[in-house]
This record gives structure tokens, C-alpha cells and sequence, in this order.
């Protein structure tokens, strides 16, 4: 037996992602909550009248598990949104119902992107040039970004590179190809996450979720690249993601006190 409530967060059951009556289980996130148990005679009347308090409370009952994840008025920003995964996080995210700015080194593929996702969904969508370990072009695509729904609600940082097309063998690589990983994996990140925490704090609400990768966490054999005739993957890379994982942590707890995810 289920039933779904929408609700803030510690009018009923106090703070945490799941607490636990007996067998029943209630699950809730910033808006929602979810009551669920066993069905059973002596269950299924304790889920009664947790539900008749709800209902007594003016709790509104919720017709779809999906209604808790619609992003209808939220804006998202998805670096890197116009091809691979960024375009299907970016998909993802006009489905639920957002207004998404996509973002491309090149400004034609951005607005590309921007104009299928805007006619396949019926969201509001915008492309946009951005060079992400660049700070002036992460600041102006902020500031459009902020101006086109009047806020920024999600930022996920997607964009980023991998092997590049310089050999990445570490006892040869080049210097400055591993300055410019570093940059554009860990620095871009950071400037991203400077440029909208801004605009998010003023709206004491937001969240950001940045892509990291297991190279950031565990060492690789490079046998696999050379048997599969693949350049491999530089250990820059692994210690940008790892970074970026690291900032994450910390960001998470500067960012939390102005509800900021």
C-alpha cells in the first residue's frame, strides 16, 4: 500500500532522506514525502491514519510518483550540453519540465542543441557560447544564463576532456597540454561553480552537480589503452576529477547553509 504526499521538509517526521515507523517506511525530499508499507490488516490501518493526519494537516495528496520530480519553472545550465552525455542529461532535464541552457565552445552547435531540445520538449531553451577555463566568457555565460528565466536553479557541470589528441603517456606528455587539462577539468569547474553560486545565493536555493570520474579515485592499468590501440588517458585527468570531487565535498559544506545542494 502506498500514498504520496507532497509536504516540507520536517512537518511531519524531522529531517533525514528515510525514516522508519515500525514496517513503515517514509521517504521524503525537499517537497515531498512518500508513505509506504506492507499491506496488511494491522499495516495497512497504521498507513490509514498516518494518511488521515496528512489529510488533516492539509497535506496535498500527490496523483503521481513523477510529480515529484517535475522541474516545470526551475532553469537548468548543462556545460557540454549539446552532444554525449550532456545531451542526455540535457534531455533529461527538459522532459521533467525545465527551462535548459546548453552550452558549446561553439556557439552554432549550442543554439543547434537548444532549438532541438525546444521543439521536441516545448521548454524554453538557449544556447550558449562558453570556454570554460576562461573566467570572463564563464561570467558573461552566467549573467545571459541569469537574465534568460530571471534565475538559475540547477548547474551541472558536464563539459570536460579526456585523453585530448596529444600522446598521453605521462613520461612524455606535453607540459602544456597538461596545463590546459587541468584547466579546462578542475578550473573550468571551479569557475562554473563561482559564476552561479552568486545568483543562487540571492535566492537562497539551487543546486549544482558536477560530473566527476572514477580516474579521480582509483589508479588504472595502462595496458588496457595499449592493447585496444587507444591514447591513453593522462594522469592530469585523474588528478583534475579527483579535484573536482574533493571541491565538491567542501563546496557542499560552504554552500549549505544558503540551501545550495
Amino acid at each position: 500500500m502506498e500514498f504520496q504526499y507532497n509536504l516540507p521538509v520536517n512537518l511531519i517526521f524531522g529531517r533525514g532522506s528515510v525514516s522508519r515507523i515500525g514496517d513503515i517506511a517514509v521517504d521524503y525530499g525537499s517537497r515531498a514525502c512518500i508513505v509506504t508499507g506492507r499491506s496488511s490488516t494491522r499495516k495497512s490501518g497504521l498507513l490509514n491514519r498516518v494518511a488521515e493526519y496528512l489529510e488533516k494537516a492539509g497535506v496535498e495528496k500527490a496523483d503521481c510518483i513523477l510529480e515529484r520530480f517535475c522541474l516545470k519553472g526551475k532553469t537548468a545550465i548543462v556545460t557540454g550540453g549539446n552532444r554525449g552525455l550532456g545531451a542526455d542529461m540535457a534531455s533529461a532535464l527538459a522532459q521533467a519540465g525545465a527551462n535548459v541552457i546548453v552550452t558549446s565552445r561553439s556557439l552554432k552547435r549550442a543554439k543547434d542543441a537548444a532549438r532541438e531540445l525546444s521543439e521536441h520538449y516545448g521548454i524554453n531553451s538557449l544556447g550558449l557560447e562558453l570556454v570554460q577555463q576562461e573566467w570572463d566568457s564563464v561570467e558573461q555565460m552566467a549573467g545571459e544564463a541569469a537574465a534568460f528565466q530571471g534565475r538559475i536553479d540547477i548547474m551541472v557541470n558536464n563539459a570536460g576532456g579526456g585523453a585530448g589528441l596529444s600522446d598521453g603517456d605521462f613520461a612524455v606528455r606535453d607540459i602544456h597540454a597538461m596545463e590546459e587539462m587541468i584547466a579546462v577539468n578542475l578550473m573550468g569547474v571551479l569557475y562554473c561553480c563561482r559564476a552561479v553560486a552568486g545568483y543562487m545565493i540571492k535566492q537562497g536555493r539551487g543546486k549544482i552537480v558536477n560530473i566527476a570520474s572514477v580516474a579521480g579515485m582509483v589508479g588504472r592499468n595502462r595496458i588496457i589503452y595499449k592493447e585496444n590501440g587507444r591514447n591513453q588517458q593522462p594522469v592530469e585527468y585523474a588528478a583534475a576529477k579527483s579535484g573536482v570531487i574533493g571541491m565538491s565535498r567542501d563546496l557542499a559544506a560552504y554552500l549549505a547553509p544558503y540551501g545550495i545542494h
